[in-house]
């Protein structure tokens, strides 16, 4: 009987060693999974934000395209931003930045520095002094300031998702640069669409 009570005892033993095992065993494996699943975001977002500059001048060429906008591929200055515009004659600059690893804590620092050294584009007569950061949305949270004043120049920080509605209202510009030689109908007309433009 003592035999008997030892080995129901060694086998409840047992048993339980391999329940805390197996619980051990899962745990770990989910936490495995849960690493992978991390890693892959983080290569994911990184992989995002290295094709960012890419996609930025695709989706510009795009506008330009769609909105008969000229869009320089050669640049008359040294020095040459990602992508330039001309609009009213005058070079508009959209500069696409993203981090360079996954840490964003210097994100931040390093679009300050960066709308500061647009100086090289924004010295010359013929460069808009409104000059635009493109970065990409998924680093809005980090970002507490969107526009900086720098002397003769003014810097926006913008994403990709905002750069058809911007460059659509500079081009709205050169059309008023021109309305002083509409008659008052086709000038009541341009207020119309405009109107309409802004409401739908």
């Amino acid at each position: 009987e003592e035999n008997t009570k030892d080995l129901k005892r060694d086998a409840t033993v047992t048993k339980y060693e391999q329940f805390e095992n197996n619980a051990r065993e899962r745990e770990e494996e989910k936490k495995q999974k849960e690493e992978a699943v991390r890693l892959k975001e983080r290569e994911l977002l990184k992989r995002t934000w290295q094709d960012h500059e890419e996609n930025v001048h695709k989706h510009i060429k795009l506008i330009c395209q769609e909105e008969s906008i000229k869009f320089i591929d050669e640049w008359d200055h040294d020095k040459k931003p990602d992508n330039v515009i001309v609009i009213c004659g005058e070079y508009i600059v959209f500069d696409a930045k993203s981090p360079r690893n996954d840490e964003l804590n210097n994100f931040p620092t390093y679009i300050k520095t960066q709308a500061n050294s647009l100086s090289k584009y924004a010295k010359h007569k013929d460069v808009k002094n409104e000059l635009f950061l493109v970065i990409p949305s998924n680093t809005l949270h980090v970002i507490d300031q969107f526009t900086y004043n720098i002397g003769d120049y003014n810097v926006y920080i913008i994403t990709k998702d905002s750069l058809e509605p911007i460059i659509i209202s500079l081009q709205k510009i050169e059309d008023y640069e021109f309305a002083d030689k509409l008659s008052p109908e086709e000038r009541d007309d341009i207020c119309r669409i405009i109107g309409k433009f802004t409401h739908s």
